[in-house]
């Protein structure tokens, strides 16, 4: 019978038994082996941890934190780093030339879209969605949020965007308002809104989508169309003023950025191309953290994970 020994606990961490005659008490052994060599580490680690917050927090022992404080916990985290560079070189030499990530600055410059009015923003990215528009992309970026968003549509038309747009009733105003028809030969009737928050910290009003889901329920009454909700914010989170989040899906602004670059590489002559990119790539080092000049960043995954399958 053999057996292999935890470095902290020195009991057990299985056991093998050939003859297959191990029976209960080996089991009984296995099982008590583990339980005490969870809690030994679990102990070593809680301390550790502890030690290294209070190193961080006090600011003690340099930039360079002690190795015995640590129980070696810097070396594995180089040779993470290590792989993680590799990997992300290798992935970015697979990247279209074009990609928003390798431009060195965004459509801001210096500035984020955070810094702008939430309005402002919202503009702009209305400017993208609305087909009438010269930016050349058609309806191609507004069916592919809208996709996003659930409603698998090959086509659309009569399409008008809104910004800021005044709901009936007194019950608030959306960031973006869009709405069409589909076409083929039962076409139907469908509205988008979306309500947009830049900011880390900015939260919605209370009790404010459940205003908009009592106009987007007169809207359907009314119309007999099909409507559709995005909740779009920088991590992605949930409402927190109303509990049907099956009516406003999240959106983070990173995957905003995948699901319309995904589009966008098939129009690359569309006179709004350049414009794109240049707003992307501002998204991408706003809310990804993503730097060309940084590819050892975890983050650089994040914006490519759906990018490719290396």
């Amino acid at each position: 019978m053999e057996a292999e020994y935890g470095e902290e606990s020195g009991l057990p961490l299985f056991v093998w038994d050939p003859s297959g005659r191990s029976g209960t008490r080996h089991a009984k052994l296995l099982e008590t082996s583990m339980v005490n060599d969870y809690l030994t580490d679990h102990g070593t680690n809680q301390a550790r941890l502890k030690q290294l917050h209070e190193l961080l927090r006090d600011g003690k022992g340099g930039s360079e934190i002690p190795l015995a404080a640590t129980g070696g916990l810097l070396p594995r985290l180089r040779e993470l780093r290590d792989l993680f560079a590799k990997k992300a070189q290798t992935i970015a030499r697979h990247l279209p030339a074009d990609h928003p990530v390798m431009m060195p600055f965004g459509f801001l410059g210096d500035l984020s879209i955070a810094q702008l009015h939430e309005t402002t923003h919202t503009k702009m990215l209305a400017w993208l969605l609305d087909p009438s528009k010269p930016h050349g992309f058609g309806t191609a970026l507004l069916r592919a949020l809208m996709n996003e968003a659930g409603a698998n549509l090959p086509e659309v038309t009569d399409v008008q965007v809104h910004t800021e747009y005044r709901l009936p009733r007194g019950l608030g105003r959306v960031d973006i308002y869009a709405t069409g028809s589909t076409t083929g030969p039962t076409p139907e009737t469908w509205g988008l809104w979306i309500e947009a928050k830049s900011k880390q910290t900015t939260q919605e009003g209370i009790k404010q989508l459940e205003r908009y889901e009592r106009h987007r329920s007169h809207w359907r009454d009314e119309t007999a169309g099909r409507d559709y909700g995005i909740f779009l914010t920088p991590d992605g989170r949930h409402t927190r003023s109303t509990d049907n989040h099956e009516q406003w899906p999240t959106l983070s602004y990173i995957r905003l950025a995948k699901v319309l670059w995904r589009e966008a590489e098939s129009h690359r002559g569309a006179l709004g191309f350049e414009w794109l990119r240049l707003y992307l790539s501002g998204i991408i080092k706003e809310y990804a953290g993503v730097h060309w000049e940084s590819l050892d960043t975890l983050p650089y995954f994040q914006i490519l994970e759906l990018e490719t399958s290396l």
